[in-house]
């Protein structure tokens, strides 16, 4: 179960087995939504950041909403910065 921070109240149930193995309370996810039916993955890419950058993350994307490509992108260098290293299996 993940808190939308982009639309504050509103909750997501992520499936991912990975994620569901390996991640932890308090840490932010950034990834393209797939929704099929009633079930939620992610499209194959997630950055993954520490809670204490919540206010950065949520102004870039406030400033990018609606130009898709250039949000992602801001997204990714900021993950090779400062987020989380991930590995796809």
């Amino acid at each position: 179960m993940l808190e939308n921070l982009i639309m504050p109240g509103e909750k997501e149930i992520l499936t991912d087995i990975a994620f569901s193995q390996t991640i932890y309370e308090g840490l932010l996810l950034f990834f393209r939504a797939i929704r099929v039916e009633a079930v939620t993955m992610t499209s194959g890419v997630a950055f993954v950041f520490p809670q204490r950058m919540e206010a950065k993350l949520l102004e870039e994307w406030e400033r990018l909403e609606g130009k898709s490509p250039e949000l992602f992108a801001w997204f990714f260098r900021e993950s090779k910065r400062s987020g989380y290293e991930t590995h796809y299996l």
